[in-house]
């Protein structure tokens, strides 16, 4: 999913970049993901994050009907930043062993990022 002009009134791109592995890692610890920023990017070229999560183990969901995915699943997620004058681009991909669940997981994360 693409986020696109994410609004930040009066923020320079500069200011953005500085902030944006702080979002990204709040966003990934109210998500329940670990979080690795790839190292050694220019300042014009965005950034990168990978974002990994362990989801429930069979039977520990409380949710009625939900399916629980196999033992030693994982969620994988990259997102890439790329700042803007006043304004953020986001794109957020999600990989799962259910397309279901990533294309869930995504919506979750997008809904995150525009908090």
């Amino acid at each position: 999913e693409e986020l696109k002009g994410l609004a930040a009134p009066g923020r320079p791109a500069e200011a953005l970049a500085q902030e944006l592995p702080g979002l990204v890692g709040r966003c990934a610890g109210l998500c329940h993901f670990h979080g690795l920023q790839q190292q050694g990017q220019g300042q014009g070229s965005g950034q990168k994050f990978l974002l990994v999560a362990r989801p429930p183990s069979p039977g520990a969901s409380r949710l009625p009907g939900q399916e629980a995915l196999p033992d030693g699943a994982r969620i994988i997620c990259m997102c890439a930043g790329r700042p803007r004058e006043e304004a953020l681009d986001l794109k957020i991909t999600v990989k799962a062993c259910r397309k279901d669940v990533a294309d869930d997981v995504c919506r979750q994360l997008a809904s995150t990022f525009r908090e």
